[in-house]
C-alpha cells in the first residue's frame, strides 16, 4: 500500500545577522531582508531586535509579509524561525512557528498585513547563549499550505520534459563528438542556455554550419553532465555524484566547462557540491581549480579551511600544497610576508605565517593588504538588510517597507538551503484492518540533494506498543551518509492549518541510506477516531524535511533558483533559431519545433512526425486567437501564466481567456496548463458562475474543475441560490446527466 505526497511551495533561508549592527538598532526600527519567493509571491522577512512595540522591548520579534500585489486572495501560511545554537545547528528549545498564521489582504488587494512572532526569544538570553563570532543566526521556513476549496496543481515538469527531448534526440539537430561518443542536442535549447552555444550555433561561426561538431578539451563523463544540467537545470544527485570513480575530479571538471559556456549557475552548483567535501586532501588542489576558472565562492571556503591550524599543519604535508607553491614567484612571496596584513593568521609561528601568506597571496592574485576584504567578502549570496521604524501589528506592512527604501543598512547574508514541505493524505479507515507493523510508504521525495521517503504506521511500528498509536518516520533513501536534517510532522485540521497540538519535531544525522529516524508513538489511534482531525475516513498530514548543510560554521555557497525559465522565456522573445512559425488571424508567431514537441505530444506529432505540418515553415491555425496563442506559447517555454493584472481588466475577459486557454491545453494534451487553469477559474466560481463553469468542464473534460463545482452546489447555501440562476436553466436543458450526477451526490 503506497500513498502520493503533495509536495508544498516552501522556501527555507539562514538569516545571519551582524551583532553591532543588531544591538544598534533601536525599539520598534527593524532589519529588514527581501525578498524570498514561494506561493508565487516574494515574501519579507523582518526582524525586530528590540521588539515591535515598547511592550515587548526586552524580546526580539520576528514577522512575515508581501508587498507584492499579484494576488488578492487569502493565503494560508505557515512561518517557522529556527535560531542556531554554538554547535551551528538549531537549538530544540528556540524553535518557534506561526503555524496559524493568514496572510490576509484588504478588499481592494493593495495592502497586506504582517503577521508577528511578538516575543520570539529574550534579546539578553539571545546575546548570551547564540551569539556566534559575531554573529546572530536564524533559519527561517515559509510553507504555504493549500486553499481547501483550491484545485491542486503539481509543480512544474519543465525539466522532465525537456530531460524526455534529450534523451530520445527527437528533433535534434546537431550532434557532438566527445572522446569518441556521440552526444545529440537541440541548438534552440543550447543557444537559450548558454550565450557561447549561442554564439557558436546560432552565430557566424563556422560550426553554425555543422551538423557534427568535435570536441576536445572535454571528456565524455563531462560533457554528459553539461548537457544534462543544460536540459533540466539540475546535477545529478549525491549518490549519483558519490558512485563516480572520481567525484570531486568530475565536479571540477564540470565547473571549468561551466566557466567555459558561461554557465554561472551550474558553476556555483558544482562550487557548493565541491566546498562541501573540501579535505586537507584536496584543498590544495581545489584552490587552484577556483583561481584558475575564477570562482571567489569556491576560493573563499578554501581559505576559511586553510585559516584553521589544525587543517593548515596536515595541508603543507601534502602533494596538492606543493604544487600549488611552485605556481607563487619568490619575490612576491617575500614582498608579501613582509607587509602588514590586517588578515587574522592562526598559526603562531612564523614558518606558518609565511607558508600561510603564500598560500593567500596565490589564491588572490593580489597584495596582501586587500585580502581582508576579498576573503571575508565570500560568503556567498546576499539579500539587501535594511532599517525601518514600524509601530505596532495594526499598520499595513505595505507602509513600513516605504519608510525604509532610503535608509539601508550594511548586507546581511542570507542564505537559501534546501528543504520540502508535503502532504499526505492517509486512507485511515481503510488500514483498519493492517497489521501492527505494516507500513504504509510515501512517494520519494527530494531535498538537500537527496531522497526521502515518508513512512507511516498506522497501528504501529512494533508489537511493543499494542497497536494503540500511529507511527511516523523519515527514511533516507539515497545511498549516502552523514546527512544532518530536521524531520517535521503537524496532524491538519478541517481549517486546513497545522494543529499545535499535534505537531512534533526532531532533528537527527542519518549515517548510512535506510536509515529511518522518526516519532514511534505519535499519536493515539483511540484520540484521533474520536476527533475532528478525521474527514470521510481520511487524516491530513503535513511533513517537513530540512536538510542542514554539512559544516554548519561556514557559510554556505548560495546558488540562485532555477533561471530554465527565464532562459526559455528569452529564447522565445528573440526568436533566435526558430524554426516554425504559426499565422492566426494576421499575426504571425515565431517558435521552435523542439521546444514544442518536447512539452506537448499533440506537437510532437505534428511538427517531427509524418504529418505535412512536419514540412512547413509556416502552420496557420484557425480554432484558436491571437491572444489565447500568445499566452499558450508563453506557457509551453516557462510553465508560467502571466499574472493576475495581464489577463483583463473585468472578471469576465479574465474568465473567457482562460477558458479559451483551457481548451487549448486540452487540444494539445497540456495537462499541467489544463490544471492551471482550472486552479484559476475555480477562484472566479461563485453562484452566479458555477452552473456555466460547470458546464464548460464537462464539455472539455476537466474532472478537477467539474468536481469542485459539484461540490459547491453540495452546500445548500450555494444550492439554494445556484438553482435560480439562468447558468442552471441551461445547465438543466443541455447537460441533463450532470443534474443527476448532482442529486445522487446530494442524497449520498
Amino acid at each position: 500500500m503506497g500513498c502520493n505526497a503533495n509536495i508544498l511551495e516552501n522556501c527555507f533561508l539562514k538569516l545571519k545577522l551582524e551583532h553591532s549592527r543588531f544591538n544598534s538598532v533601536a525599539l520598534g526600527e527593524a532589519i529588514v531582508t527581501e525578498h524570498p519567493s514561494a506561493g508565487g509571491l516574494n515574501w519579507t522577512i523582518v526582524c525586530f531586535p528590540r521588539g515591535c512595540k515598547s511592550s515587548n522591548g526586552e524580546y526580539v520579534s520576528l514577522a512575515i509579509g508581501s508587498q507584492d500585489k499579484s494576488r488578492k486572495a487569502a493565503m494560508k501560511v505557515v512561518f517557522h524561525v529556527f535560531v542556531m545554537g554554538r554547535d551551528g545547528t538549531p537549538s530544540p528549545s528556540h524553535a518557534k512557528g506561526s503555524i496559524q498564521v493568514i496572510i490576509t489582504y484588504k478588499p481592494d488587494g493593495t495592502e497586506p498585513v504582517m503577521r508577528f512572532l511578538d516575543k520570539f526569544m529574550k534579546r539578553s538570553e539571545l546575546e548570551s547563549d547564540y551569539l556566534i563570532d559575531g554573529c546572530i543566526t536564524f533559519l527561517c521556513v515559509i510553507t504555504i499550505l493549500p486553499d481547501d476549496r483550491s484545485i491542486s496543481v503539481p509543480a512544474s515538469d519543465l525539466g522532465n520534459h525537456l530531460d524526455n527531448l534529450l534523451d530520445c534526440t527527437d528533433g535534434s539537430d546537431v550532434s557532438f563528438l566527445v572522446g569518441g561518443e556521440t552526444f545529440r542536442a537541440h541548438r534552440a535549447v543550447l543557444a537559450a542556455r548558454s550565450p557561447v552555444f549561442k554564439a557558436q550555433l546560432l552565430g557566424s561561426m563556422a560550426v553554425a554550419k555543422m551538423d557534427r561538431i568535435t570536441l576536445h578539451d572535454i571528456q565524455p563523463a563531462t560533457f554528459r553532465a553539461l548537457l544534462r544540467f543544460i536540459y533540466t537545470d539540475a546535477l545529478p544527485a549525491d549518490n549519483v555524484l558519490d558512485s563516480c570513480s572520481s567525484t570531486i575530479e568530475l565536479l571540477q571538471h564540470l565547473l571549468a566547462a561551466a566557466d567555459m559556456y558561461h554557465l554561472d549557475r551550474l558553476k556555483l552548483l558544482c562550487a557548493q557540491k565541491l566546498s562541501d567535501r573540501v579535505s586537507v586532501a584536496n584543498v590544495a588542489t581545489m584552490l587552484g581549480c577556483a583561481e584558475t576558472h575564477n570562482c571567489p565562492e569556491l576560493k573563499g571556503r578554501c581559505i576559511e579551511f586553510f585559516m584553521v591550524e589544525r587543517n593548515f599543519k596536515k595541508v603543507v604535508l601534502t602533494e596538492g600544497y606543493l604544487r600549488l607553491m611552485q605556481r607563487v614567484d619568490p619575490l612576491a612571496v617575500n614582498n608579501a610576508f613582509t607587509e602588514e596584513t590586517d588578515v587574522p593568521l592562526t598559526p603562531r609561528s612564523v614558518a606558518s605565517k609565511q607558508a600561510i601568506t603564500i598560500t593567500l597571496k596565490t589564491a588572490t592574485g593580489t597584495d596582501t593588504r586587500a585580502l581582508n576584504t576579498s576573503i571575508l567578502s565570500c560568503s556567498g549570496g546576499e539579500l539587501t538588510a535594511k532599517v525601518s521604524p514600524y509601530r505596532g501589528t495594526e499598520e499595513p506592512f505595505a507602509h513600513g517597507l516605504e519608510k525604509v527604501t532610503e535608509k539601508r543598512r550594511a548586507c546581511q547574508a542570507a542564505i537559501m538551503l534546501d528543504s520540502c514541505f508535503t502532504t499526505f493524505k492517509l486512507d485511515y479507515a481503510g488500514t483498519k484492518n493492517l497489521a501492527v507493523g505494516a507500513v504504509i510508504c510515501s512517494d520519494e521525495i527530494s531535498a538537500g540533494g537527496h531522497l526521502w521517503r515518508l513512512r507511516c504506521f498506522p497501528h504501529g511500528y512494533s508489537t511493543d506498543d499494542h497497536g494503540a498509536y500511529l507511527a511516523f518516520f523519515l527514511q533516507l533513501v539515497s545511498d549516502s551518509k552523514n546527512v544532518k536534517a530536521i524531520f517535521d510532522v503537524a496532524l491538519m485540521g478541517r481549517d486546513g492549518l497545522p494543529s499545535p497540538m499535534h505537531t512534533k519535531r526532531l532533528m537527527k544525522e542519518y549515517s548510512k541510506a535506510s536509515e529511518s529516524w522518526g516519532f514511534r508513538c505519535f499519536m493515539k489511534r483511540s484520540i484521533l477516531e474520536q476527533s475532528s482531525y478525521l474527514t470521510d475516513g481520511y487524516a491530513l498530514l503535513m511533513f517537513g524535511v530540512i536538510v542542514l548543510p554539512d559544516n554548519p560554521r561556514h557559510n554556505p555557497v548560495t546558488v540562485p533558483p532555477s533561471d530554465i525559465r527565464n532562459h526559455l522565456g528569452h529564447l522565445l522573445d528573440c526568436t533566435d533559431g526558430s524554426d516554425v512559425s504559426f499565422s492566426i488571424a494576421g499575426e504571425t508567431f515565431h517558435a521552435h519545433r523542439s521546444v514544442l514537441a518536447a512539452r506537448s505530444p499533440v506537437f510532437k506529432a505534428q511538427l517531427l512526425g509524418s504529418m505535412a505540418d512536419a514540412n512547413m515553415s509556416c502552420i496557420t491555425l484557425h480554432d484558436i486567437q491571437p491572444t489565447t496563442f500568445k499566452t499558450l506559447l508563453r506557457f509551453i517555454y516557462t510553465d508560467t501564466l502571466p499574472g493576475d493584472h495581464e489577463f483583463g481588466t473585468s472578471s469576465s475577459a479574465t474568465i473567457e481567456l482562460l477558458q479559451n486557454l483551457l481548451e487549448a491545453a486540452d487540444m494539445y494534451h497540456l495537462e499541467r496548463l489544463k490544471l492551471v487553469c482550472a486552479h484559476k477559474l475555480w477562484e472566479h466560481v461563485s453562484t452566479d458562475t458555477v452552473a456555466a463553469m460547470l458546464n464548460f468542464a464537462e464539455l472539455h473534460n476537466c474532472p478537477e474543475l467539474k468536481n469542485a463545482c459539484i461540490d459547491f452546489f453540495l452546500v445548500e447555501e450555494n444550492l439554494k441560490k445556484a438553482v435560480l440562476t439562468e447558468g442552471y436553466m441551461r445547465l438543466m436543458q443541455s447537460s441533463p446527466s450532470i443534474i443527476d450526477e448532482i442529486r445522487e451526490r446530494i442524497g449520498n
